[in-house]
């Protein structure tokens, strides 16, 4: 049985409180609570136990007290979900003619990443003294094994190429050379496998390469600027290097989509967030984390985050309304991607002089703070941008009547009301008639 109790003040000042004891069946003890703050439950309560705590004071003098007594009730919620699966059926006609198979390699489009990609049994068969030779099925390609200097071994083969493929490649510090004619019509750039230390500014000025793919060479240094003449690139991948930062000037790359910057040094999420607000996809966005530090936004420590949560930080920062301030309260993502992944807002508007409620809050907010303003209405909180909203902090404001809660979800779901120091001159007892 669960016994809630109301007490109003007989003396102006002191602290009205209505609170809900879990009491033995049996018991007829009444518990008050008087005090000057509002004080919250030190150890959470289950869903189905949770305890809605008002907190109020009256400045008018009322001598009353009352004791409602209702029982427990407790709903078990469940959740069916019906997988349908449509099977479909395709016939096909074959005749006893045989082609030939032809195969053909594009640049992906725009809903795809990956540059051109030499078979890798390609090097473990390659004979001869150039380190380069054709692709023998992909027409204008070109791959390279063992290299020590890409401009020498691109040279020694006749050709003008679309697609380059080099593995294995060892050099201190990669450099194109800009006179290289074999260079300057490519749409695909890949460098894999190697060791590289470094990518030189001057690595490349030539606009044509739509894909660069760079991975898996122990790269620590991209030089600035190093990628500026690229103007055509739409995808890179930097990814398993030692990298921890993203040297890219998105403003000049207008066709650059897609970016992979996967097992590297944790990188600072202000570098992968100047890529989110220009509009970049990342690769694989789930195994992508970053580096918050003590001086970035929304952060209070150091910590390497996914790159969804960064993601939803700069969201909830776009939503936020204006003179608040906004910051995750809950935010969980499995590292497996196997569970739900949760995130709660907590807004801050107090001491901005409001006269209401903010027209709208960013979705899922849970928590509000709008003390100290000039509030004196409770309708919005049958907004909808309300719906999620358990913990309300509205002390100090000029709030006459609780009157405009009846009916609203607020009240049938809240954990947390603190409406201390306002102008209300009757409690209505429906706040009592709580189904818990």
């Amino acid at each position: 049985m669960i016994r809630i109790g109301l007490l109003l003040a007989a003396s102006t000042g002191l602290l009205v409180t209505a609170s809900v004891v879990d009491h033995p069946a049996g018991s007829n003890s009444l518990t008050t609570t008087e005090g000057a703050a509002a004080a919250t439950t030190p150890q959470p309560t289950p869903p189905s136990a949770q305890v809605p705590e008002v907190v109020a004071e009256s400045e008018d003098k009322i001598d009353a007290e009352v004791s409602v007594v209702s029982s427990s009730t407790s709903t078990t919620s469940t959740t069916t979900t019906t997988t349908t699966t449509e099977s479909t059926t395709t016939t096909s006609s074959t005749s006893t003619t045989t082609l030939p198979t032809t195969t053909t390699t594009l640049i992906p489009p725009t809903n795809h990443f990956g540059c051109y990609n030499a078979e890798p049994d390609l090097c473990r068969t390659h004979t001869g003294d150039c380190e380069c030779a054709p692709d023998p099925v992909i027409p204008d390609a070109l791959y390279c094994c063992n290299a020590t200097d890409i401009n020498k071994a691109i040279g020694c083969v006749d050709g003008s190429w679309k697609y380059i493929h080099m593995r294995n490649l060892t050099v201190p510090e990669l450099v194109l050379n800009v006179s290289n004619r074999y260079i300057k019509t490519l749409l695909s750039l890949s460098i894999t496998d190697g060791s590289i230390h470094k990518i030189s500014s001057s690595f490349a000025r030539f606009s044509s390469p739509v894909c660069l793919n760079i991975s898996n060479n122990n790269i620590s240094e991209i030089q600035e600027r190093a990628f500026r003449e690229l103007r055509a690139l739409t995808m890179l991948d930097i990814s398993h290097n030692n990298l921890s930062s993203i040297p890219i000037q998105y403003s000049t790359l207008k066709a650059f989509r897609w970016l992979d910057v996967r097992e590297n040094k944790p990188m600072l999420c202000k570098n992968l967030l100047e890529a989110v607000k220009a509009n970049i996809t990342f690769v694989q966005e789930q195994e992508t984390f970053c580096l918050t530090s003590r001086t970035f936004n929304w952060f209070e420590s150091e910590v390497v985050i996914r790159l969804q949560q960064l993601q939803a930080a700069d969201q909830l920062q776009q939503n936020c309304p204006r003179q608040c301030r906004c910051e995750l309260e809950r935010l969980n993502f499995d590292l497996n991607n196997t569970e739900k992944k949760t995130i709660t807002a907590k807004v801050n508007c107090s001491g901005m002089n409001f006269t209401d409620f903010p027209e709208t809050l960013p979705p899922d907010t849970v928590t509000l703070d709008v003390s100290n303003n000039n509030i004196t209405s409770l309708k919005a909180l049958n907004g909808k941008s309300y719906q999620s909203l358990v913990r309300l902090y509205a002390d100090d404001n000029q709030i006459t009547s609780l009157g405009e809660l009846e009916g609203t979800g607020f009240l049938s779901h809240f954990t947390f009301f603190a409406i201390r120091r306002n102008k209300l001159k009757t409690i209505q007892t429906y706040l009592l008639k709580l189904d818990l």
